[in-house]
């Protein structure tokens, strides 16, 4: 039931501190019946299944051990995920929940996770999925995957942040877990697609990269921390981002450069030089290539309250 009463929660909070009204949540179950969760508790569905069309938001919630309750659900059902996927604007499967995913064909060649205990599993029956295992949380585009119940958190930060923008994002946060929460600005949102892989030593590499003076980050020295040949490790890190060393370490770069345009009030060159660029040109090029923007531009815009927003939101 968590996997179900927490996301909606979360949501219906986020409405209410965007000061807009509740979200329409239909609930829906298989074959339009109740269904008996753990601990007692009784899920009511709100509507028939095949009397919802579109939703805003797609939510999976966890089934349980799959060998004993994925087969409940008929092809129709799957058919029913499939397409009300292709039109909503967020889907989420919370633990087990990738499993009903996975065979509605949603997830083929896709990043997903789900719970450890039957990862084998997964990928035994789903080999057109790409499947993470060293993540409680995976995003594909607008697909969102998470390995526990108690991960949904992170899947609905995300979706909140892409309906309102990363100030209402922080705002949840710090109305979540308390208001000491310190908003994101190591981009993490920014290098999630980068991170959507199966290689655990580039994502340890990964890891490492973020953790360090972005003045001393190198290829030399990246190839030395996962102990390859500098050929060797930009063939495997190009392999599994897609990126170069050298671009994603830009990127690190610039997205410091982003932190410090947002939180100080320090010079463009100055800033320039803190991220490891004494030419202030080259710097100025880089960030535009990477933020469509000048620094100046994103300094003046980055002050703006979002304009992003969703008057009205459905949940299926």
């Amino acid at each position: 039931m968590t996997s179900l009463t927490g996301p909606l929660e979360m949501l219906s909070t986020a409405c209410q501190l965007a000061k807009l009204s509740p979200p329409e949540i239909t609930i829906v179950t298989v074959d339009d019946s109740d269904v008996q969760g753990i601990g007692g508790l009784t899920l009511h569905p709100t509507s028939k299944i095949t009397d919802v069309k579109d939703t805003d938001i797609l939510l999976i919630s966890a089934i349980g051990d799959p060998n004993e309750h994925i087969d409940k659900c008929t092809n129709a059902t799957f058919e029913w995920i499939n397409s009300l996927s292709k039109q909503a604007q967020f889907t989420i499967s919370i633990c087990t929940g990738a499993f009903l995913l996975a065979r509605a064909g949603v997830l083929n060649y896709r990043t997903a996770t789900t719970h450890w205990m039957y990862t084998d599993l997964f990928r035994d029956n789903y080999p057109k999925a790409t499947l993470v295992t060293d993540q409680c949380f995976t995003q594909d585009n607008n697909v969102l995957c998470t390995s526990g119940i108690h991960s949904h958190d992170k899947a609905i930060l995300a979706v909140i942040e892409g309906l309102w923008g990363c100030e209402h994002k922080t705002l949840c946060e710090q109305y979540f877990y308390g208001k000491d929460v310190v908003p994101e600005h190591d981009g993490d949102n920014t290098f999630r697609p980068y991170k959507q892989h199966s290689d655990a030593l580039i994502f340890k590499l990964q890891d490492w990269m973020h953790s360090q003076d972005v003045t001393q980050l190198s290829v030399a020295e990246c190839s030395k921390q996962c102990h390859l040949s500098e050929r060797q490790m930009k063939r495997r890190f190009k392999a599994a981002t897609n990126e170069t060393p050298m671009a994603y370490i830009q990127r690190i770069k610039i997205n410091h450069a982003k932190d410090k345009l947002n939180t100080t009030n320090l010079t463009i060159e100055q800033i320039s030089n803190l991220v490891g660029y004494d030419d202030t040109r080259h710097f100025r090029q880089l960030f535009k290539k990477f933020c469509d923007m000048t620094p100046s531009d994103y300094r003046k815009s980055a002050i703006k309250p979002s304009s992003q927003a969703y008057s009205h939101v459905s949940v299926h």
